[in-house]
């Protein structure tokens, strides 16, 4: 059987290769599409599985290049939407507002395509852009793999399971951080720089941290190699005209990138930038970092909203022309919605930021920032995750890492600019996150939590944030019971030593560092 199913999709190891070139694509709008499909929720799944049919789940992103060009040149075909029409459920993901369907099913790119079998079962699930004749050959194998019962090998779960250990090891919890460190450092790519032998990305979290807890030796490797990433970044993934940089870069040697260009990612960068340039007196880093500044406050600022927006799309073919040739070019779009998640990540590098800044305006646009977040806040019982410029309102109701994200945030606002709406501001999300999201019997704030691996990334990270929080805020009463709800948080995540030396044996993309810096910084001030 398993022979035969592999005859069977013998060609997906073709176009599998293609994918690696059009990994994380992201959304259009897809109101005008031909393929007939339903929106998201959470219930449209169970809803439709008496019509007996399988399922195709499309997650995309409007900022993303590479979806735009699945839509137009895929999807668009008479003969792809009349074959997906005919045979199959067509559901759209847009994967930045539904987060939790994204994680749910473990995507790992834009666009992501999941196939589920009648049931709602997954059959099979990939990302990147395949084109019409490749696309079709997968619809007909799915279809007829289906039909026949048959599974696809591959799709199996992934190897990892995690259990939370009984009792806290704080020799533990002192010791991950050193392997934590270690392992980054080692595993610089001495020939390319950046962080692994696949695609290369800067990750300002996880090189932040390097910086700030090293020790003398570690110290000064971290600076090199963060340096030596940082220039290779300048070279190939950054725009010299308008500033700002590129999401990352496909190749090992720093080719490719992916176009489009994200506010805290670029935020994160300006702080990592103006660091390393104090540390090695560099000063062409300096430039590239006010410039990237520049770019954030000029083009990703929306005066009429008062907030940082999120994304700029991607246009290959636009950051190829000059400056002249860009006058007379329409610039990529910027996305016009804020998303709550995105914002407090980029608010929370610019805060930093400021401390070593007397920008005025800058200051200016950040506390407006923070003013249009705390205002959603106070005004409502719930948070949002996104607001849409072009309605003037606040939409869709957030996951567990909206709120994850806005309370340390907050706190921070209120430390570096001593205002106490912003502790408020924090105190509610935070018992929101409370009464929403926390599970009494494992101890930890939980959404869909299952033991796989990925999940469980990403509750450490959550509640690596939310416990920071929870530490930062002054406790009117029941500090002892708060200090115990942070303790038993800390000892759930604590053997995930164990994943991260899994992850990182042999792995070609390092992404997953960065959910791990929250909970290494709870940890170590837990232990203080």
């Amino acid at each position: 059987m398993k022979n035969a199913i592999r005859k069977s999709f013998s060609n997906l190891g073709l176009f599998l290769c293609l994918l690696t070139m059009s990994m994380n694509i992201n959304a259009f709008e897809h109101e005008h599409s031909p393929v007939q499909f339903l929106e998201y929720n959470s219930n449209i799944i169970e809803k439709n599985k008496h019509l007996n049919k399988p399922f195709y789940l499309l997650f995309s992103a409007q900022w993303c290049y590479w979806c735009k060009v699945f839509a137009k040149k895929t999807l668009m075909e008479e003969r792809v939407y009349s074959y997906l029409n005919e045979n199959f459920i067509n559901i759209f993901i847009d994967a930045d507002i539904h987060t939790t369907a994204y994680q749910k099913f473990k995507a790992t790119g834009w666009p992501y395509t999941v196939f589920l079998n009648p049931n709602g079962t997954i059959h099979y699930k990939y990302a990147g852009t395949v084109f019409p004749d490749d696309f079709i050959e997968v619809l007909k194998e799915v279809r007829d793999n289906i039909a026949d019962g048959r599974s696809i090998p591959g799709q199996e779960p992934d190897p990892y399971e995690y259990a939370p250990p009984d009792k806290l090891d704080k020799s533990r919890l002192k010791s991950f951080p050193q392997l934590f460190r270690q392992t980054v450092i080692e595993n610089f790519d001495d020939e390319q720089s950046g962080v692994g032998k696949g695609e290369k990305a800067v990750f300002p979290q996880t090189f932040l941290y390097l910086l700030n807890t090293s020790s003398k030796t570690e110290k000064s490797e971290a600076i090199q190699a963060i340096h030596a990433t940082l220039k290779n970044a300048i070279e190939n993934i950054y725009d010299p005209i308008e500033g700002g940089f590129f999401r990352y870069a496909e190749t090992r040697d720093w080719q490719v990138p992916h176009y489009e260009k994200m506010g805290d990612l670029n935020a994160g960068i300006v702080l990592l930038l103006n660091r390393i340039a104090k540390e090695t007196n560099s000063p062409e880093l300096k430039v590239v970092a006010d410039k990237t500044l520049n770019y954030l406050g000029k083009t990703l600022y929306n005066s009429e909203a008062g907030s940082f927006l999120s994304f700029q799309e991607a246009d290959e073919h636009y950051y190829f022309l000059n400056e002249e040739g860009r006058k007379s070019s329409k610039a990529p779009l910027v996305i016009q919605k804020v998303f709550t998640d995105r914002l407090a990540r980029t608010l929370n590098y610019l805060l930093d930021i400021l401390n070593d800044s007397e920008d005025e305006i800058l200051e200016e646009k950040v506390r407006k920032s923070l003013n249009f977040l705390s205002k959603m806040v106070s005004d409502h019982n719930q948070i949002y995750h996104y607001y849409a410029l072009s309605k003037k309102q606040w939409l869709s109701k957030s996951g567990l890492s909206d709120y994850a994200l806005l309370a340390p945030m907050f706190l921070k606002a209120a430390n570096r600019l001593g205002d106490r709406r912003y502790q408020d501001a924090a105190s509610k999300v935070l018992q929101m996150a409370q009464d929403q999201y926390f599970d009494s019997k494992l101890g930890i704030f939980a959404e869909n939590l299952t033991e796989n691996w990925s999940d469980v990334e990403y509750h450490m990270e959550i509640n690596g944030l939310l416990t920071q929080a929870m530490m930062l805020l002054p406790a009117k009463n029941g500090r002892k019971e708060r200090m115990d709800a942070i303790a038993g948080q800390i000892n759930y995540f604590s053997a995930m030593d164990e994943i991260f030396e899994d992850r990182s044996w042999d792995t070609k993309e390092w992404e997953f560092l960065e959910s791990y810096v929250p909970y290494l910084k709870a940890t170590e001030r837990f232990l203080k």
